[in-house]
Order: structure tokens, then C-alpha cells, then sequence
């Protein structure tokens, strides 16, 4: 499932010092990875897209990209992988910039996440509530469920195909 969008004549990263208009395409893969990819680009560029996918030979400023995963150990708990790249060329305070950027990120996403399931742990029975916001999460949610349902289970294997060597 991809998500696009644009957001337009914004506060970019530090690194940028201008204000930009931001091309944000996200991909939901199943089972639970998400990928994600950030370019930014002069203020007016997405009225010249009509506000589109950026047009062919439109002069980008920087590119972002970043992939999560998000694998459950139980009903409870996720193991939660996270990489962010940015182009080798760029200067070398952005590079730092973008690392710090994103280490704070995902430290504010992980405390946020913890604090949310305490507080469903808590409840007898949790009654959550989806809002405009959580629309590609919800529809992603769909996929997975559709998915897992879909699956069947494997037959039992006998003698030694249960033996891997390599």
C-alpha cells in the first residue's frame, strides 16, 4: 500500500535553512515493514506539480529515505529495526545533523510506544479509537489481518526435510 503526499512551503531539517516543499511517498509492506522516502524541494514546486508526484528533472535539494520493521514477539511486544540513509555527497554536518535527527526520532517513537501499551495493559478491556491520522495505519492493519487469515497452515514434514545444512 503507498501513501504520497506533500507538504508544502515548510520548516525542512536544520541542515536545509530554507523552507522547502517536501515530497513524502510512504510503502506499507506486508508482513510489517514500512518504507519511507523524503525529498525536498524549492517552495512552488508542488503547484508546479499540481500537486502530483514530483514532475521529471524538478531540481531536488536532498532525499531522505528510511525503512522500519516491526516483527511481534507476543501479543505485547515488537522488536522494532529502523534505518535512515542520506545521500554520501552530502556535506558532513548534514550527515550528522540527519543522524541525530533521527536517533531522536525513534527515541521519542519508542517512549510513546511504551507508554502506550502500559496504558492499554492496564485496562480490563481496551476500547481504542482510530483518528484521521491513523488512516494508512488502519488500512494497513486490514492487509495484515486480511493476510494472516489467508494463510494456511504447513503440512507436517517427515524424516530429513527438517534438516537444514549450510
Amino acid at each position: 500500500m503507498r501513501v504520497e503526499r506533500w507538504i508544502v512551503d515548510a520548516l525542512p531539517p536544520s541542515y536545509l535553512h530554507q523552507r522547502v516543499d517536501s515530497w513524502v511517498a510512504y510503502d506499507y509492506v506486508l508482513p510489517g515493514v514500512f518504507l519511507m522516502k523524503v525529498l525536498f524541494f524549492e517552495v512552488g514546486t508542488a503547484a508546479e506539480a499540481e500537486y502530483q508526484e514530483p514532475k521529471a528533472g524538478a531540481q531536488c535539494l536532498h532525499v531522505t529515505a528510511s525503512t522500519q520493521a516491526v516483527t511481534p514477539l507476543s501479543a505485547d511486544r515488537s522488536r522494532y529495526f529502523f534505518a535512515s540513509s542520506i545521500a554520501r555527497s552530502e556535506p558532513e554536518e548534514w550527515v550528522e545533523g540527519f543522524h541525530q535527527l533521527t536517533q531522536m526520532a525513534f527515541a521519542e517513537d519508542k517512549a510513546m510506544l511504551e507508554a502506550q501499551q502500559k496504558m492499554i495493559s492496564q485496562l480490563e478491556d481496551p476500547k481504542l479509537a482510530a483518528t484521521k491520522n491513523d488512516e494508512a495505519a488502519v488500512r494497513f492493519r486490514r492487509l495484515i489481518e486480511q493476510s494472516a487469515s489467508a494463510v494456511q497452515p504447513a503440512p507436517p514434514r517427515h524424516g530429513n526435510q527438517d534438516i537444514f545444512i549450510g
